[in-house]
């Protein structure tokens, strides 16, 4: 952890990849820590590998989508990998034609 100016820098490293969380609140470091390991195991098993530079810059929109849907007002929410793969699909979708759509 790293104090600048009141802002408190929590991170921790994988591989190359640095994570860093920011706060000028008194929070629980490990509660943060754990989110940011979350995180990445979160990452790994929708990029079905290791985490490097090129996956993250090929998958920055998926990273954004992913931020967005476990993070809520900065609060950490979900990071179950299995139950958010229902909300946020990657790669094709198959859509079967319904009956309605067959009559059009």
């Amino acid at each position: 952890m790293i104090s600048l100016a009141g802002v408190s820098f929590i991170h921790t490293t994988h591989n190359d990849i640095t994570l860093i969380s920011a706060t000028k609140n008194n929070v629980n470091c490990a509660l943060i820590l754990h989110f940011l390991h979350g995180f990445i195991n979160l990452c790994k098993a929708y990029f079905t590998g290791e985490i490097n530079e090129n996956s993250i810059r090929q998958n920055f929109s998926l990273i954004y989508e992913l931020l967005d849907e476990v993070m809520d007002y900065g609060y950490p929410q979900l990071l179950d990998a299995d139950l958010l793969k229902e909300y946020i699909r990657t790669g094709k979708q198959m859509t079967s034609i319904t009956d309605i759509e067959k009559l059009k």
